[in-house]
């Protein structure tokens, strides 16, 4: 970008999912410099924590000359990610490219953010598919999918379990009974 000098990408380190009106109210107290361009020089990922307040961490910014930065809130939607910051040589302001940048880079983290979601979901979901919700123990398909990952890790030809203890020692409690009934405590004898 043509007179561009700096550019610092900062997220909010705590997302805050509350439902709000506001923007304001979404926006975290502390922030992470993702990614640092400095004097047209790359800088990498810092991955540095801040407070908001600060705008860009301390070794950012230039304090022996008045500076002017260009902020602008990411956001999608509901979703606020972040900010990105830009500063311009002398007698330069954004452009339109600048605006458009900034659209794609939050269309970007609302995709990766909703990505997140829905794997956590789906493996909220995967293992309530596998256990039983009051024991926390694992169900039929639990069992047969257990049953059928330790058969073809089996280091033996025939490709048999050796003990019937391995099937369930990582589903039944230390000492406990499985029966047709369900799982009963160990019985303790004298």
């Amino acid at each position: 970008v043509p007179h561009l000098k700096d550019y610092y990408l900062c997220l909010f380190e705590e997302p805050n999912e509350t439902r709000s009106e506001h923007f304001a109210e979404r926006i975290t107290d502390t922030a992470k410099l993702m990614i640092a361009i400095r004097d047209r020089k790359d800088e990498g990922m810092p991955m540095t924590s801040f407070p908001v307040s600060q705008l860009l961490p301390t070794g950012y910014r230039d304090s022996s000359e008045p500076q002017t930065f260009f902020v602008m809130l990411l956001h999608q939607r509901e979703s606020v990610f972040g900010y990105s910051v830009l500063q311009y040589d002398t007698g330069y302001t954004p452009t339109l490219y600048f605006h458009h940048w900034n659209v794609i880079v939050a269309n970007a983290l609302n995709s990766i953010s909703n990505q997140n979601k829905l794997r956590s979901l789906y493996e909220e979901r995967r293992k309530a598919s596998v256990t039983d919700t009051l024991t926390g123990l694992y169900n039929r398909r639990g069992l047969e999918e257990k049953l059928n990952s330790m058969l073809l890790s089996s280091p033996s030809s025939s490709g048999s379990v050796s003990s019937r203890s391995e099937i369930y020692e990582t589903s039944i409690p230390n000492g406990a009974v499985l029966s047709d009934v369900g799982v009963h405590p160990p019985i303790s004898r004298p």
